[in-house]
């Protein structure tokens, strides 16, 4: 039984650093998708128009990616039935 409770606990450590990595690259992607968007001479090399969308899909994508974060965060978060019975 101790061996299962310990991989539970290194699966919660994993679930949130990959909950904690998810959240820093949607930022990042959302940055990145900000800061093209503000300075126009990044817009003007590559062409306005198809740029542009693809700098939204950027921003959605950095979007989902923090929201995935925010989930594996409340998930790693959640008290188990042990730690519940303990007060």
């Amino acid at each position: 039984m101790r061996y299962n409770e310990q991989e539970q606990e290194e699966s919660k450590a994993t679930l949130g650093f990959k909950a904690s990595v998810d959240l820093a690259m949607g930022l990042l992607y959302i940055v990145i998708a900000i800061y093209c968007f503000l300075f126009p001479a990044v817009l003007e090399q590559f062409g306005s128009k198809e740029f542009r969308w693809i700098l939204a899909l950027f921003g959605l994508y950095g979007v989902f990616r923090m929201y995935r974060g925010m989930l594996g965060l409340k998930k790693t978060t959640k008290p188990t039935r042990r730690d519940s019975s303990i007060h």
